[in-house]
């Protein structure tokens, strides 16, 4: 163990050094856990039965919701949580006017106050 220093920090060496195995791990699930977990939840939140199979409540949750999924589930077509969602990286907006590309000079329509280039010039990766 070192010394504190002049400001009254110290350096532990390897004293306090928690390591932890960050790669990821397919958990296997039992089918009677899974029954058991399915039923705890009716009765139980998800953290309580997270707690009793010493797991999240995410995880509970999840792995729940794949079997859901797996035995035939369809969201409902109406739910925000099933419509796709739509990125606006690259989407036109008239209301800001056209301009020409600093690269190609070609005409575009520009998405953001800031834009500079065409869709094309962005995509094949032109701007550096």
């Amino acid at each position: 163990m070192v010394g504190p220093s002049a400001a009254g920090h110290g350096k532990s060496v390897g004293v306090n050094k928690i390591e932890r195995d960050t790669s990821m791990v397919k958990m296997e699930w039992k089918q009677e856990d899974l029954e058991l977990a399915g039923e705890l939840i009716k009765n139980h939140t998800a953290t309580e039965v997270g707690k009793i199979f010493n797991k999240s409540k995410n995880a509970i949750l999840g792995v729940l919701y794949r079997e859901k999924i797996k035995n035939g589930y369809v969201p409902a077509p109406d739910s925000p949580y099933s419509k796709a969602r739509m990125r606006n990286r690259f989407k036109s907006d008239p209301a800001l006017g056209e301009m020409k590309c600093y690269i190609c000079s070609t005409t575009f329509t520009r998405s953001g106050r800031f834009d500079r280039f065409c869709y094309e010039c962005k995509r094949t990766g032109r701007v550096a």
